[in-house]
């Protein structure tokens, strides 16, 4: 015996949950596993201040994203001279879901083009 709202297990002759008062079930239902999120790249740069600026107007707006290679920028040491990026990595790319992504595009068209040098 389950309780379908903790999903703790019960021995035989119990009918009902001691912490959460609902009546125990056989089986717990099965688990619904969610669908995997397509994401799509809506900005690449080697600016991070762009990166900085472009993922503040995303939260603004709930739009989750991913800033890929943001952390890999500076491995081995070789980090954006010259390029703005880690020529190893390439550029970061911001990421949202698929879903999202013309919300994203046109609030991040508003964005200056001209990309700051961070060095």
């Amino acid at each position: 015996m389950f309780c379908p709202v903790c999903g703790d297990e019960y021995q035989p002759g119990f009918n009902r949950c001691a912490d959460c008062d609902t009546a125990l079930v056989e089986q717990l239902p099965p688990e619904h596993e969610p669908e995997p999120v397509g994401l799509v790249t809506v900005l690449e740069t080697g600016s991070q201040t762009l990166v900085a600026v472009a993922g503040s107007v995303l939260d603004s707006v709930g739009i989750p994203y991913v800033a890929k290679n943001e952390r890999l920028q500076n491995l081995f040491g070789w980090g954006s001279i010259g390029t703005g990026f880690n020529v190893a990595m390439g550029p970061v790319r911001l990421q949202v879901p698929k879903d999202r992504e013309e919300e994203a595009r046109v609030l991040l068209t508003e964005l200056p083009v001209a990309e700051d040098s961070d060095s």
